[in-house]
């Protein structure tokens, strides 16, 4: 099977594979040496100066260029702030829902029930109804 790729379509995947790689930060070997090897063809679609080459373990990675690319880190950073406001979320849901179980002395099942309701509540009215009472 051969893909054949214009040098607008590389440069898009190149990007795409710096992100996923980033985002992700997959410890898979089998992952890497994808990423290698799409890496590899820079040369053949004149973006050499977005990946560097390796010649001691014949590696490509990405270049400062690439990795410094505004484009590329808009992604990357859009990407972990819904991470950062997702994980906000289920945290405080979390904490919430076992000190509920803690302090009403609940049935350890009816912790589903508790996270349950805060999430419901915090899609509908976001923080708007939390309270510290002292």
């Amino acid at each position: 099977m051969q893909i054949d790729f214009t040098k607008e379509q590389y440069l898009d995947l190149l990007k795409l594979v710096y992100c996923g790689d980033t985002m992700i930060n997959w410890a898979n070997k089998n992952i890497d040496m994808l990423a290698n090897y799409i890496y590899s063809f820079a040369k053949d679609f004149w973006c050499e100066r977005y990946i560097s080459h390796n010649k001691d373990d014949n590696t490509y990675n990405p270049s400062l260029e690439l990795e410094e690319n505004e484009e590329v880190n808009s992604y990357i950073e859009a990407y972990n702030t819904d991470r950062d406001d997702e994980a906000f979320w289920e945290e405080l849901i979390n904490v919430l829902s076992q000190r509920d179980l803690e302090w009403k002395h609940k049935n350890p099942q009816d912790l589903e029930k508790i996270v349950d309701f805060y999430d419901q509540e915090f899609v509908k009215n976001g923080v708007k109804n939390l309270k510290v009472v002292k």
